[in-house]
């Protein structure tokens, strides 16, 4: 019978606002915002009901199928606490400073990394083993000097490299000049690139370069759903049986 709801479990839940049969199905224990509740209305016969669900129980494996390289799962920083290095070390400011978890923007604050001003200045992180890349969010400086990371290039492999990582990959294929606003977090897509390496360099002489933190996602594809037709339609009013869903 209708009137039943999970509020948890939306957007994905949805019931129909007249009586009619509902059937609901959940997955990842109880009610509650740690599962994960797939739900469908049935009006006015219970086929639609199955077919919409075993559409959603496809794809809900499907992505589990799709998780399963994905081990650290969508979302999680996976350059926390990593092993980082950089082309140079201005006093105590290292490479580890943009793995640490701290997205502090105020160098005072001890949580930025610093090169010493040279040609061609380098940071990257070994993530252990060879990663499909999602995103890499990078954090800028923000009580000055915002300019050292402008015209930034990025790549991404699986060779060691003492000059930048230039060998591998670059983030659009060639040579990509992205770039961060002062006190600024970017995201930038790798849509899947695979790497164990990810490098920042900042190309030109006498450059510095400087970074806040340094987030690195794994790529995690997630399904695609319709996820209007799981809610809950309403119309203005209703006329010769022409209800909202």
């Amino acid at each position: 019978a209708g009137g039943r709801s999970f509020p948890d479990c939306s957007p994905l839940g949805g019931f129909s606002r007249r009586p009619g049969p509902v059937c609901f199905v959940q997955f990842g224990g109880r009610e509650s915002k740690s599962g994960t509740c797939l739900s469908c209305c049935c009006s006015p016969t219970m086929a639609r009901c199955l077919l919409v669900l075993a559409a959603m129980l496809l794809a809900s494996l499907a992505y589990t199928h799709a998780q399963g390289s994905c081990r650290s799962g969508p979302g999680t920083n996976i350059a926390l606490g990593m092993k980082a290095s950089q082309s140079s070390n201005y006093r105590t400011f290292g490479a580890s400073k943009g793995v640490d978890g701290n997205k502090n923007t105020r160098f005072s604050n001890g949580g930025c990394t610093h090169t010493n001003s040279e040609t061609n200045p380098w940071w990257s992180v070994d993530l252990g083993s060879s990663k499909s890349i999602g995103t890499i969010v990078l954090t800028n400086r923000g009580d000055c000097c915002g300019n050292r990371l402008n015209n930034i290039e990025i790549y991404i492999g699986d060779i060691s490299s003492k000059t930048g990582g230039t060998q591998n990959p670059a983030l659009t294929g060639s040579p990509f000049k992205g770039q961060v606003a002062q006190g600024g977090r970017r995201a930038y897509m790798a849509n899947g690139m695979k790497g164990r390496y990810v490098y920042i360099r900042l190309p030109g002489s006498r450059k510095i370069l400087t970074l806040c933190e340094v987030e690195i996602s794994e790529y995690c594809p997630m399904p695609c759903y319709n996820l209007a037709r799981q809610s809950i339609p309403t119309q203005s009013s209703t006329g010769w049986g022409g209800y909202a869903d």
